[in-house]
C-alpha cells in the first residue's frame, strides 16, 4: 500500500486523470479559478484542505502556481516598457498611454457600429412599409448614436494629446511617434509571448503522462497529506444572527456556504432522515434472551458491508462498479480538535478506527465511504455510518455526488485546439485584449502580499495549537466549480442508479450479517423493501415531490379548462 493510502485507509480506485487534467486545463483557461486555488488553497495554511474525490489536488495548485509566474512575469514586462518610457521622455510615456486608450475606443466603436446598422436598417424599413417603431428600438438607436459621437470626439482628443506632450517638452513630434510605436510593439510582444506561453503550458500538460510540475514544496507536500488524511474538518454552522459582535467571524466566515459535514463530496442527492433504525431483538424461535445477540460491535458489520461492496467492484470487470474506491472517514467539528492537534500529524490506525467506530456519542463520527467514477468526472460518493445506541442499531446513509466541470475546462480535447495553430490564436487574441491586459497590471499591488503568503505559508498552521484555531475547511475547490444540480439533468439518472446500486448492496449485507448473528430481521425487511421501492428523494430533509395535487409545487390536473374560465370572466 502506498504512502497516501497509508495515512488515509483508502483503498484506491478512483481513475483521477480526466477531472485532474480538467481542472489543471481550467486554471490557465479561468483567472478566477486560478486565483482561488492559489489564495484560498495554497496560500491558506490556516484551514484544512477538503478529501479529493475523483482528481488530484496537488498537480491542479503546481499548474495554477505556474500559470500565475507567467501571468506576472508578462505583467512585469509591461510595467517596465512603461517605467522605462517614463524616465527617458514623459512625453513617449502619455503618447503610448493615448494610443492605447486610442485602441480601447476604437474596440469599442466597432462593437456598437453593427448594431447601429442593424437598428439604422430597421427604420428604414419601417418608413418604407410606413408602419410605427418600436419605442425601444428608437430610444436603443439614441443611446447608441450618442455613445458614438463620444467615442469619436475622444479619438479626436486622444490623437491631440501626443502632439501637445512633444510640444511642451520640445521634442520632435516624429521622433516622439517612431519611439512610442516601438514600444506599444514590445507591450504587444510582451502580451503575445505571455498567453503563448501559458496556452503552450497547457497544451503540453494535456497530452502528457504526468501532470506534475517539479520536486513539490513544503506547502505542497501538505496539502497531499491533508487530501488523503482519513480526517475530514467541517465548519460549524453559523447563523446571520449570531455573535454579530465578532468581527473576525464575520469576516472569516461565509453565510452562504454549504453546511453540510460531507465536505468536498458534492451536492448531497440523497440522506435517510431519520436513520434506519433496527431492534437488536433474537428471532422469534431463538431460545436465548436478547443478550445473545449482542455479541458484535459496529466495526464487525462495517467490516462485513466493506467485503461486500468489494466483490461488487470486481477487479475492473465489465459488470463491475467503474473506479470504485473504498476507506474510513472520520468527520469532525473545527474546535473538537482544538486541544487535539497531534491526531492530525498521525496516520489512522486500527485501534483508534475501532475506538471511533463503538463510540456512538463521541465527537468523532466515522463513516465507511464509497465512492464510484463511472465517466473519471462525474463522482458518486455514499456514506454509511453504523451504530448502536440503546441496545438498537442505527444506519445512517447519505449520498453525494460531483457533477460535470465547466465545458472551458475540457476544451483542449476538442478538434484542432493543441496545436501550434492554438498557439498562435492565443497570443493574437492576448494582443487583441492589449489595453484590457494593460489594465490588468493593476494587480501587481497585491504582489508584497503573494509573497508574504508563501512565506507563512511554509508552515502548516492546522497542527499547531493556537487560540481561536478554527482550521475547518474553507474552500472546496472541485464542488464550487462544478455543474450546480439542478442542471445536471443528463446525468441524474446514472448518478441516482449508482447510489441505488450500492444502497440495495448495502442492505443486503446487512441483513446477512444479522441473520448471522441471530438478529430478528422481520422488521428490518420491511424497513429495507420500503427504503428501494421509495420513489420520492430524500434531499437532506426536503422532500422533493411533483405534480401533486396539495402543497407548494400544486398544479391543476384539469389545465385544459384554465382559457375557457379566463374567456368567461372567471
Amino acid at each position: 500500500m502506498s504512502e497516501d493510502a497509508h495515512l488515509s485507509g483508502r483503498r484506491p480506485g478512483h481513475p483521477r486523470g480526466k477531472a485532474t487534467r480538467q481542472l489543471c486545463a481550467g486554471v490557465y483557461f479561468d483567472r478566477e479559478f486560478r486565483d482561488s486555488v492559489i489564495w484560498r488553497v495554497l496560500l491558506d495554511p490556516a484551514h484544512r484542505v477538503a478529501p479529493s474525490y475523483g482528481f488530484d489536488l496537488v498537480p491542479v495548485v503546481g499548474h495554477a502556481k505556474r500559470a500565475l509566474m507567467l501571468e506576472i512575469c508578462e505583467r512585469l514586462g509591461f510595467l517596465s516598457v512603461f517605467v522605462g518610457a517614463w524616465v527617458a521622455l514623459p512625453a513617449l510615456a502619455i503618447t503610448v498611454g493615448c494610443f492605447l486608450l486610442l485602441w480601447l475606443a476604437l474596440r469599442r466603436l466597432v462593437r456598437t457600429l453593427p448594431t447601429v446598422g442593424r437598428l439604422r436598417a430597421l427604420e428604414a424599413i419601417d418608413d418604407f412599409m410606413h408602419r410605427a417603431r418600436y419605442r425601444s428600438h428608437k430610444r436603443e438607436l439614441k443611446e447608441l448614436r450618442r455613445e458614438a459621437k463620444l467615442v469619436a470626439m475622444a479619438c479626436l482628443g486622444l490623437l491631440v494629446v501626443p502632439f501637445l506632450a512633444a510640444a511642451l517638452q520640445h521634442q520632435p513630434v516624429e521622433n516622439v511617434l517612431r519611439t512610442a510605436a516601438m514600444l506599444i510593439a514590445a507591450l504587444a510582444l510582451f502580451a503575445f509571448t505571455g498567453a503563448a506561453s501559458r496556452r503552450l503550458s497547457a497544451n503540453r500538460m494535456w497530452v502528457s503522462e504526468s501532470l506534475g510540475t517539479g520536486r513539490l514544496s513544503r506547502r505542497m507536500k501538505r496539502i497531499r497529506e491533508q487530501q488523503e488524511s482519513a480526517y475530514a474538518i467541517y465548519r460549524r454552522p453559523v447563523t446571520k444572527t449570531e455573535d454579530e459582535d465578532d468581527i473576525a467571524l464575520r469576516l472569516t466566515r461565509d453565510f452562504d456556504e454549504p453546511q453540510d459535514i460531507f465536505v468536498g463530496a458534492g451536492e448531497l442527492v440523497h440522506k435517510w432522515l431519520p436513520p434506519l433504525i433496527v431492534p437488536l431483538l433474537p428471532e422469534p424461535d431463538a431460545p436465548e434472551g436478547e443478550e445473545s445477540v449482542r455479541d458484535f460491535e459496529p466495526d464487525a458489520l462495517i467490516d462485513a458491508l466493506q467485503v461486500a461492496i468489494e466483490e461488487v467492484g470486481g477487479g475492473g470487470e465489465p459488470g463491475s462498479l467503474p473506479g470504485l474506491s473504498l476507506g474510513d472517514r472520520i468527520y469532525a467539528e473545527e474546535m473538537v480538535l482544538s486541544n487535539d492537534r497531534g491526531r492530525l500529524r498521525r496516520p489512522l490506525d486500527p485501534e483508534e478506527r475501532r475506538k471511533i467506530i463503538n463510540a456512538p456519542y463521541g465527537h468523532f463520527h466515522h463513516f465507511l465511504e464509497i465512492s464510484t467514477s463511472p465517466t473519471g468526472e462525474v463522482v458518486v460518493t455514499v456514506f454509511v455510518r453504523v451504530t448502536i445506541k440503546a441496545r438498537t442499531l442505527c444506519l445512517d446513509f447519505a449520498a453525494c455526488a460531483l457533477t460535470r466541470l465547466p465545458r472551458d475546462y475540457e476544451k483542449l480535447d476538442h478538434y484542432g485546439e493543441r496545436g501550434w495553430a492554438s498557439v498562435v490564436r492565443a497570443g493574437l487574441a492576448a494582443i487583441w485584449r492589449l489595453p484590457d491586459e494593460i489594465l490588468a497590471m493593476r494587480r501587481l499591488v497585491g504582489l508584497p502580499r503573494l509573497l508574504l503568503g508563501w512565506l507563512l505559508a511554509r508552515v502548516d498552521w492546522t497542527v499547531l495549537p493556537h487560540r481561536g484555531s478554527a482550521v475547518g475547511t474553507a474552500h472546496r475547490v472541485r464542488e464550487e466549480c462544478a455543474t450546480p444540480w439542478g442542471d445536471a439533468e443528463h446525468d441524474r439518472a446514472e448518478i441516482l442508479g449508482l447510489m441505488k446500486i450500492i444502497e440495495q448492496r448495502l442492505l443486503w449485507a446487512a441483513e446477512k450479517f444479522l441473520e448471522g448473528h441471530g438478529v430478528d430481521t422481520s422488521d428490518f425487511k420491511k424497513r429495507a423493501q420500503t427504503i428501494i421501492s421509495a420513489n420520492v428523494l430524500n434531499m437532506g430533509g426536503r422532500m422533493d415531490i411533483r405534480d401533486s395535487a396539495i402543497g407548494p409545487n400544486a398544479s391543476r390536473a384539469n389545465q385544459q379548462q384554465e382559457p375557457d374560465d379566463q374567456e368567461n370572466g372567471e
